[in-house]
C-alpha cells in the first residue's frame, strides 16, 4: 500500500504542485513514455528539476468544464454501474518507490480506481464500446500507473464525449505491464531528474516552448557549428529542401479530397473521417479606418493624436525566429 495517502482537498494548490514535483504522477507517465500528444518529456523535466509550472494556454474552456462536470459524471457512473465512491481526490506516494506518485479522481469501495474524463466529439473514435478496456493509450498508461501507486485491482474510466455520449470502461491490473512501466519510469527519473540531465528534445510544441523560455535573448553573435550539431546540418538542409515539394504534394491531395467531398461535410474512410467543414462567419473591424474617421470627426490635432497613440500603446516583446540559408528552401535540380 502507499506510504502516504492525503485527501487532495486538504492541500492548497501550491502544496499539491510542490508534492507533484517530487516524483512522477499519472499524467506525467504517458508523456515521459512518449505516448502523449499534449506534452514533452523536456517540460516534465523542467517542472521536476527547475520547478517551472507550465501555464495553460490552450483548451482552457475544455479544462474548466471538465473539472466542473467531474462530479456529475462521477455520480452518473455510480448510478449506472451500481458503484459507490469511498474517497474522492486522493494524493498518494508509493511505499517502495517514493518517486511514484498519483492523484486519482476517486477510489471505489472495492478499492478500484475511478478516473473521470471529458473529450470533444471529434475524439469519439479513439474510445471503444462501453464495458470494454479500449481507451486511448495515454489514459491506459495513466490508469496502470495509478493501479501501481494505489495497489488497486482495477481501474474504471468514465468519459463524457461531446457533452452527451457517456461511456465507461474497465481496465484490469496487469502486473507484468506494471513492472515494465515502473522500470521505465525509474530509469527516466534516475537518469534525467536525479542526474539533472535534460532528456532529448523532440519536435513537439511543448519542447519548442521550453527552448523559448530557456533562451529568450539573442546577443547577436554567431558561433561555429562543431561536433554533433555540425553533423546535423546536412539533415536540416535536406528537410528544408524537401519541405516545399512536400507542401505542394499535400495541397494537391487536399484539393482532390475537397473536390470529392463537394458540398458535403466529409468522407467516411476505413482509416477514419476526413471532413471539410465550414467555420462560423466572423466580424473584423478596420481600426485604422475607424481611427482616421474619429480623428476627422472630432477634429483631433496631430499632436493630440500622437499623444493618444502613446497612451494606449504597449510594447510587444520580440520573439526569436529560426532561419536557414534561403537556398535550402529551393528545389535542387
Amino acid at each position: 500500500m502507499p506510504v502516504n495517502v492525503i485527501e487532495k482537498s486538504s492541500l492548497t494548490e501550491a502544496k499539491w504542485l510542490e508534492r507533484r514535483r517530487t516524483g512522477i504522477g499519472g499524467s506525467d507517465a504517458p508523456v515521459i513514455m512518449g505516448m502523449s500528444k499534449w506534452g514533452s518529456p523536456i517540460e516534465i523535466w523542467d517542472q521536476k528539476v527547475n520547478g517551472v509550472e507550465i501555464p495553460i494556454t490552450k483548451n482552457k474552456n475544455q479544462i474548466l468544464w471538465g473539472h466542473r462536470l467531474e462530479p456529475v459524471i462521477m455520480e452518473h457512473f455510480c448510478e449506472f454501474a451500481n458503484k459507490k465512491v469511498a474517497q474522492a481526490g486522493q494524493f498518494a506516494q508509493h511505499n517502495d518507490y517514493p518517486w511514484l506518485l498519483g492523484t486519482n479522481d476517486g477510489r471505489l469501495e472495492d478499492d478500484s480506481i475511478l478516473e473521470i474524463k471529458t473529450c470533444h466529439q471529434y475524439a469519439a473514435d479513439d474510445w471503444g464500446e462501453s464495458g470494454s478496456d479500449k481507451v486511448p493509450q495515454y489514459y491506459s498508461v495513466q490508469c496502470h500507473h495509478y493501479m501501481a501507486v494505489f495497489d488497486a485491482p482495477r481501474a474504471y474510466v468514465a468519459v463524457l464525449i461531446g457533452g452527451s455520449d457517456f461511456r465507461w470502461f474497465r481496465i484490469e491490473r496487469d502486473k507484468a505491464l506494471e513492472e515494465d512501466l515502473i522500470t521505465a519510469e525509474k530509469g527516466w527519473w534516475d537518469q534525467y531528474v536525479i542526474g539533472k540531465v535534460p532528456p532529448p528534445l523532440d519536435g513537439s510544441d511543448s519542447a519548442n516552448n521550453f527552448l523559448k523560455r530557456t533562451y529568450p535573448d539573442d546577443n547577436g553573435k554567431l558561433i561555429v557549428a562543431e561536433g554533433e550539431i555540425a553533423d546535423h546540418v546536412s539533415g536540416l538542409r535536406a528537410c528544408y529542401s524537401n519541405a516545399k515539394q512536400q507542401k505542394a504534394d499535400l495541397e494537391e491531395l487536399k484539393n482532390i479530397f475537397k473536390d470529392a467531398i463537394g458540398n458535403n461535410h466529409g468522407l467516411e474512410t476505413e482509416e477514419g473521417k476526413i471532413t471539410w467543414g465550414r467555420t462560423k462567419d466572423g466580424k473584423k473591424t478596420d481600426y485604422k479606418a475607424l481611427c482616421a474617421y474619429l480623428r476627422e470627426a472630432l477634429k483631433i490635432t496631430p499632436e493630440d493624436y500622437d499623444q493618444f497613440i502613446k497612451q494606449f500603446s504597449t510594447v510587444k516583446p520580440g520573439t526569436r525566429v529560426f532561419k536557414v540559408p534561403s537556398a535550402w528552401s529551393k528545389q535542387e535540380k
